[in-house]
Formats: structure tokens, sequence, C-alpha cells
């Protein structure tokens, strides 16, 4: 289990358990997802661009098609995600977010809370949010990708939504 390194840190994460009782099962089971992703490249913590592989993983949530539409496959994104932290030596499972990951989460929420049609954030609310939050790990994804994220984020969610950011 995780331990907080020092009173900010614990603080952060006394924060989890309530942001995760705002997220469907869809969008918990992408995040479990992403930490198993970060966990089998034995990288230390799990950031954002480990989620974009939690959608890509298996083809069992609407965002998979979306991202594939625009040629964002599983097996193109891993291998720039490896390269961007260097792996721990000790094997471990993935329990620290990133605060970036948090972030998005947050957003993820407050998007799902202009949805009329959500009660809690669904996979294209936590999708929207890393486009938007401008985490430079998921940018560097899209940017090797040459991905037109304005499009993807059209497409994810319906920009009235966005127009109440």
């Amino acid at each position: 289990m995780y331990q907080p390194k020092d009173a900010a840190d614990a603080a952060m994460y006394a924060k989890v358990p309530q942001l995760f009782s705002r997220v469907s099962p869809d969008t918990d089971t992408v995040l479990v997802r992403a930490a198993g992703q970060a966990t089998s490249m034995h990288h230390a913590f799990q950031g954002p661009e480990h989620i974009l592989l939690g959608f890509l993983v298996k083809n069992d949530n609407p965002m998979y098609d979306v991202l594939r539409s625009f040629g964002i496959t599983y097996e193109s994104v891993r291998p720039i995600v490896e390269q961007m932290h260097l792996p721990v030596i000790a094997k471990r499972i993935v329990e620290k977010y990133t605060q970036s990951v948090l972030d998005a989460i947050k957003e993820a929420i407050t998007i799902a809370e202009r949805d009329t049609m959500a009660t809690v954030a669904q996979p294209k609310h936590l999708l929207a949010a890393l486009l938007l939050t401008g985490d430079i790990n998921v940018a560097q994804v899209f940017d090797s990708l040459r991905v037109d994220r304005d499009a993807l984020l059209a497409k994810v969610i319906d920009p009235s939504i966005l127009a109440k950011h």
C-alpha cells in the first residue's frame, strides 16, 4: 500500500476515495487498466498518458472506437509512453497517481456535472479532461501521432457542454 511521504502528499491522497466515488464503473475500469499499464512498464507513477492506454487496452468502452478513428491505437501509444519514464528496479503495483491524473479526474467530474445526461464522470468526460488539462505527456503522445486535438475533443463531447466551462 502506498504510504504518503509528507503531510501535503497525505492531504492529496485523502481526497482520492472521494474522487473515485464520482466516476462511473466504466471510467473506474479505464483507471484500473491505466494502473495496470503503468505497473507492466515498471513505471513509478500512473500518469495521464497511462490513462490513454487504459482506454485502448480492450474494445469495451465507447472511447476506444473514437480514439481508433483518429489513428490512436494501443500499439501506437504504448511505445511512446514506455519511453517517457525510466522503469523502477523493483517490480511493484503502481498505487501512486500524479497530480495530473488527479486533476484530470477532477476536471472529468466538473465536465460531467455540466452534462445534463451524466451523474458521474463517464469515459467521455475523462477523455475530454485529458484533452483540456494540457498535460505535457498526453500532448506529446498526440503530437507524435499528429492528432488534431480540437477535432478529437469535438468528437468526444458536445461543445455546448464545454462552453459552460
